[in-house]
């Protein structure tokens, strides 16, 4: 909850401008800027006015296609703002607002029947630091994914997949600075796919892509994204600066080419 419609159209322009000064190659990192409903308008005018490559997203999505639910906004509504990403039950949505595993789902579901990929939040609940981490629970979250997946028909399942993202976010690193260590997040990311190897086969787990949330900054992007698994990073508070996002960004596309 930062940034009003102006402030979002200044930090796009500023973002848009770092990232061509360094010449990035979104087809290798694609960058997503996840804004609050009211910003939505204003970042679609601006991207689709000067052609930029950034896509943008939303935080939230209802659980419903449309009728008298006051205050919601429909994935149906989303898309016709031009979003393409949505986050599905985020740690502080599952922490403030009580939303579980189900409500991340048919979120999930709302936003794929209007061609917007999804990001399922999952992750520790502890507001303490684990010392290792708690698969059992993990797992849990996973298996109504694994369902979901199972139950979805041989011509729908790749493009559910190729269209879905899992984020791993445990609430105890998100917002307080605290960052995993990255041998902590390595080790959740295998452990990760490995249950979605055994479940839904390799072929079809390696088309759904982890990203790591929590406390994600400068100094410690670079071991993250280096470890196996993990295809993508959730930016908090980190980016709230476009100068600070834009340097996030060129790290990452810096590993991504080997140098």
């Amino acid at each position: 909850m930062n940034l009003d419609h102006l402030e979002s159209v200044f930090y796009t322009q500023k973002l848009a401008w770092l990232l061509a000064d360094a010449n990035h190659d979104y087809s290798k990192v694609g960058v997503v800027l996840l804004a609050p409903f009211t910003d939505l308008r204003s970042i679609q005018t601006l991207v689709q006015a000067d052609k930029m490559e950034l896509e943008y997203g939303a935080q939230d999505v209802s659980t419903h296609r449309s009728g008298s639910y006051t205050g919601e906004i429909s994935a149906k509504q989303l898309a016709k703002l031009g979003v393409t990403y949505c986050l599905a039950s985020h740690t502080e949505r599952r922490k403030f607002f009580a939303e579980n595993d189900e409500i991340m789902l048919k979120k999930a579901t709302r936003a794929l029947e209007e061609g917007i990929k999804p990001i399922l939040c999952i992750g520790e609940t502890s507001e303490e630091e684990l010392p290792v981490p708690d698969f059992d629970f993990l797992f849990g979250q996973l298996d109504p994914i694994v369902r979901k997946i199972n139950s979805i028909g041989k011509d729908e399942v790749i493009p559910f997949l190729e269209n879905t993202m899992i984020a791993y976010e445990p609430r105890w690193a998100v917002s307080n600075g605290l960052t995993c260590t990255h041998e902590f997040i390595g080790r959740v990311m295998s452990g990760i796919r490995k249950k979605m190897n055994a479940e839904i086969g390799e072929d079809a787990a390696s088309k759904v892509h982890l990203l790591y949330g929590g406390s994600v900054n400068l100094n410690t992007v670079g071991q993250i994204v280096a470890q196996d698994n993990v295809d993508g990073v959730l930016v908090g508070k980190a980016s709230l600066n476009p100068e600070d996002f834009s340097k996030i960004v060129r790290v990452v596309s810096k590993l991504d080419n080997g140098s």
